[in-house]
């Protein structure tokens, strides 16, 4: 799933029928896309909190990865006291790792 803009019935009552979504980029997560709506929208900033070892920083780095497949240019902001290198290190045993990205397409 890529960005969306089309034609949508709002699930909000107070938005006329038809309205012109907001354009959304992918989570790559479908089941994830689909719970908002076709995914986050382009321009917003994205604030994921939760407990130690709960996946905030898996989920960040898969929604990184998964635009810039699709040529986008992402920038991945972490507050891991830990160095980049290991970060990159630690996110290769994922499948949603594209080392031919780094320095590309994610910065």
């Amino acid at each position: 799933m890529r960005s969306v803009s089309s034609r949508v019935t709002p699930l909000n009552p107070h938005v006329e029928a038809g309205a012109v979504a907001l354009e959304r980029i992918t989570t790559g997560i479908e089941a994830l896309d689909g719970v908002l709506q076709g995914g986050v929208p382009r321009g917003s900033v994205v604030f994921i909190g939760g407990l130690p070892g709960t996946g905030k920083t898996i989920l960040a780095e898969q929604m990184c990865w998964a635009n810039a497949r699709w040529g986008e240019t992402v920038l991945f902001i972490g507050t891991l006291s830990e160095p980049t290198v290991k970060m990159i290190h630690f996110a290769q045993t994922f499948s949603y790792f594209d080392p031919a990205l780094v320095d590309k397409s994610v910065v």
